[in-house]
Order: C-alpha cells, then sequence, then structure tokens
C-alpha cells in the first residue's frame, strides 16, 4: 500500500469550481440551462468547500421544479450559528431530504471508527440486524439494504469506493470525515465511541439510558472493561470493540445486556464466551472473528433463535461447533472460513432452512452424527461454497 509522504492543504475553492463539481453532480444528464442562474446562489453556501458542492449538487439530481431549488435556497438551516452546524449546513440540507429508513441507516454509521472500510454486505447485515431494513426477498414488506446503499452512494455520503470488476458493483466504501462528524453531531446521545483511558471524561459520562450503541477501542490485553456495568447498559443495541485485546468477559455484564442485537468482539484474544449470552435472546449479529484462542462456543449459543449472522472467520483453534446449532431456525448467515481445526460440522446444521451463505462446508467423519454432502440438499445457499472433504466422504452415493 502506498502512503502520502506529504500532506497537501487545499485552500478554499472560489465559486467557479465549486460550481464546476455542483453542476457535474446535479446535471449529469440533463441541460443546466434552466436552473444557472439559482445554481450560482445556492454555491455561494457552500463557501468553498469541495464537499459541501458535491453534496449539494448529489441533493439537487432529482429536483426538477423551481419550487424544490428555492426551498433548498431560502431554507432555514443556512441561518444556523453554530461553528459545528455552519460546516454541516449542506450536508444538513441532504440529509433532511432522506427517507426516515435511510436517515437511520446513515446515522448507524457512527458507530465505526474514522476512517473505516465499509463492506457493503457486512454493513447491510448490520443495518438487518437493527431492523432498520428487510432482505431482498421481502421488498413487498420494506426497504431492502441494496437500495439504502445506493442511495447513501448516489447523495455522496460514501467515497474511496472498492469496485467489483465483473459486475461493477461497489463492494466497499469509506466515510469522509466531515461526513463523519456530521453523523456523530447527530447521533452524540445514542452512539458512543469510547477510547481507553477516557472513561471518566465528560463525554462518557453522559452515557445512561439513551445510548444504543457503544463502541470500545484501544482496551488493553484483559477483561471487557467493567466501568459499562457502572452504566445503565439495559437499552443497549449494539456492542462493539476495535483494536482491542479482550481476553475474558464477566458473565454478570453480559446479563446486563438484555436489548443487545449486535455484538462484534473480532480480532480480540478470547479465550472464552460466558454461557450467559444465551440468555440475550435479541441477538441477531454475532461477529467473533480472528479470535486465534477461541475454543469452542457455548452450549447455550443455540437457544438464540433470533440469531442472524454468525461470523467465526479466522478463530484457528476452534475445533467445533455446538451440537444443537439446528435450533438456530432464523440462522442466515455461517462464516467459518479459516478455522483450521474444524474438521467436521454437527449433521443438525442441515435442518438450517434459513440458511443462505456457508462459506465453507466440512464434510466427512461419522455418517450418524457429522454433516455430509448430502446434507446440503436440504439447504438454500445462494453464492459459492468451498467443500472440504473428511475421511469417506467422497461416497459416490451423495
Amino acid at each position: 500500500m502506498m502512503r502520502a509522504r506529504n500532506v497537501i492543504n487545499l485552500r478554499e475553492l472560489n465559486d467557479e469550481c465549486c460550481l464546476s463539481i455542483f453542476n457535474h453532480m446535479a446535471f449529469w444528464d440533463r441541460d443546466v440551462h434552466e436552473f444557472g442562474d439559482i445554481s450560482k446562489e445556492i454555491v455561494k453556501k457552500c463557501k468553498g468547500l469541495p464537499l459541501a458542492a458535491k453534496t449539494l449538487g448529489s441533493l439537487m439530481q432529482n429536483k426538477t421544479k423551481m419550487g424544490e431549488w428555492k426551498e433548498v435556497l431560502h431554507s432555514k438551516i443556512w441561518d444556523l450559528e453554530k461553528v459545528e452546524q455552519e460546516v454541516f449546513q449542506p450536508l444538513f440540507l441532504s440529509y433532511n431530504d432522506l427517507a426516515p429508513t435511510i436517515k437511520c441507516c446513515l446515522l448507524y454509521c457512527a458507530t465505526f471508527p474514522k476512517d473505516y472500510k465499509f463492506k457493503r454486505d457486512d454493513l447491510i447485515k448490520l443495518w438487518m440486524a437493527q431492523d432498520y431494513v428487510i432482505s431482498k426477498g421481502n421488498k413487498e414488506k420494506g426497504t431492502t439494504g441494496d437500495a439504502v446503499f445506493d442511495n447513501l452512494v448516489a447523495r455522496s455520503f460514501f467515497q474511496d469506493f472498492e469496485i467489483d470488476l465483473d459486475t461493477s458493483t461497489i463492494t466497499g466504501c469509506k466515510m469522509h470525515d466531515i461526513v463523519h462528524d456530521f453523523v456523530q453531531f447527530l447521533t452524540k446521545n445514542e452512539c458512543l465511541i469510547i477510547d481507553h483511558g477516557e472513561e471518566t471524561t465528560s463525554e462518557s459520562k453522559v452515557f445512561g439510558d439513551k445510548v444504543r450503541h457503544l463502541t470500545l477501542r484501544y482496551v488493553p490485553e484483559g477483561p471487557l472493561p467493567l466501568f459499562i456495568s457502572s452504566y445503565d447498559c439495559k437499552n443497549l443495541r449494539t456492542l462493539a470493540t476495535f483494536d482491542s485485546r479482550i481476553t475474558t468477559i464477566d458473565p454478570n455484564l453480559i446479563l446486563q445486556l438484555k436489548c443487545l442485537r449486535t455484538l462484534n468482539l473480532s480480532l480480540n484474544p478470547i479465550k472464552e464466551l460466558p454461557k450467559e449470552i444465551g440468555e440475550l435472546i435479541h441477538l441477531r449479529h454475532i461477529d467473533l472473528s480472528f479470535n486465534h484462542i477461541l475454543k469452542k462456543l457455548p452450549d447455550t449459543i443455540c437457544g438464540l433463535y433470533n440469531l442472524s449472522t454468525l461470523r467465526l472467520v479466522c478463530c484457528s483453534n476452534l475445533t467445533k461447533l455446538p451440537e444443537n446449532m439446528g435450533n438456530l431456525i432464523n440462522l442466515k448467515h455461517l462464516y467459518v472460513d479459516g478455522c483450521g481445526l474444524l474438521k467436521s460440522f454437527p449433521k443438525v446444521i442441515g435442518r438450517l432452512t434459513s440458511l443462505q451463505t456457508l462459506d465453507v462446508c466440512s464434510c466427512g467423519g461419522d455418517k450418524d452424527e457429522a454433516f455430509q454432502i448430502g446434507d446440503l440438499r436440504n439447504l438454500n445457499l445462494e453464492g459459492s461454497l468451498k467443500i472440504q472433504l473428511r475421511g469417506d466422504a467422497t461416497d459416490k452415493s451423495e
């Protein structure tokens, strides 16, 4: 990867350059002539900021009536006086134009650190875990994650795209620092990111029953910080860690998270997951990927009947999956690639008729207890699947 050796600080653009950016976004498939004069007036509001011009241009793409343009030009948002809000004025206009569902999805991005590389499919699954969007197969029941993601791309809330060269589909992206500041500004009472050592700051002290999504960063090797338990975390919907080295989790802390829907403990050296996790019946999404010390999952995890996604990628010491996984009737996505010591699956995996994604399937061993190739017939899998054959799994009858 190449890194910049010198940082170039760009000055504010003049109105002509801002207008060029604005027009490129707003009139990419139509004539600029009708809205030429009002475009110049709107661009003056950008105050030379390229992101503002780009965001406003994206906002105006689908506005075809002069009245709609005048509403933007004369919006009360331009009268905000606080410096923080002045920077966000163009983003406020674009944000206020979003449907409620799309607003929720955008604001959820505040749970991630700055410069985070979003993966399209992973982000959509996290939105689904919060019931913001529905799956592709239920379009008649609500908005799909793909539609929301594409809308946010079109509005210039995302950038630095990764593209699938075969399908020309955007598979990954980042969020501009100013946009990230904006969504954190809007969610400061609901989303909280705490860096280790800042537990006593004024920001973390406000952590109360309004906080729904908590992110911890830079936790040193040791237990999941118990300071969380000193707060009222019964309403938390998300608990995530980044750049941390958590080894153990207090069972009593787990029992306080009764409303949790998403648990992300990936990239931690966790030795054991408490059996009390089975009490968190609202959990939809668990990510334990890259926990290289974790050897097994508690059997109680099989009681999480709302669980939709279970990520165990590169849990290199994981030797088995719970025998009662067939009880996870709503499990749609199971990721176990890189679990080299996982020699076989329980046969009950074949009962997971809701399963859509299985990246690796280990078949063979005891025909009565282990998952066999023939058991794949009962599943409704999508996409690609890597099959690992063990023992007598090459039986031609399968």
